[in-house]
C-alpha cells in the first residue's frame, strides 16, 4: 500500500479488527466463513491489501461480538498530527 494521509488510521483500523476476530476466539476462516467471504479477503483486510467499506465494517464487529461504535471511536480519537490545525 503506499503513503497516504490516512495510512496510520487504516493500519490502526486492520489492527483493532485483527485484534476483535482474535478476542472473538474465531480464526480468519471462521470468521470469513461468518461473513460469507472467503479467507483469504479476510486476511488480505487484516494485511492492508483490501479496504473495508461501512457494511463490511458493520458485520465484521457483528461477527466477532464488539461494537463498530467503538472501533470508529477509537480511530476518531486518535490524534492524527498530519490534520491541519484551525485558529
Amino acid at each position: 500500500m503506499s503513503s497516504s494521509l490516512h495510512e496510520s488510521r487504516y493500519q490502526r483500523l486492520r489492527s483493532l479488527l485483527r485484534a476483535a476476530r482474535r478476542n472473538a476466539g474465531l480464526t480468519q476462516a471462521q470468521l470469513a466463513r461468518r461473513l460469507q467471504l472467503g479467507q483469504s479477503f479476510v486476511s488480505k483486510v487484516e494485511r492492508g491489501q483490501s479496504y473495508v467499506d461501512v457494511v463490511l465494517l458493520v458485520d465484521w464487529c457483528d461477527a466477532c461480538g464488539t461494537s463498530a461504535a467503538d472501533i470508529v471511536n477509537a480511530l476518531k480519537n486518535e490524534k492524527n498530527d498530519r490534520w491541519p490545525t484551525t485558529a
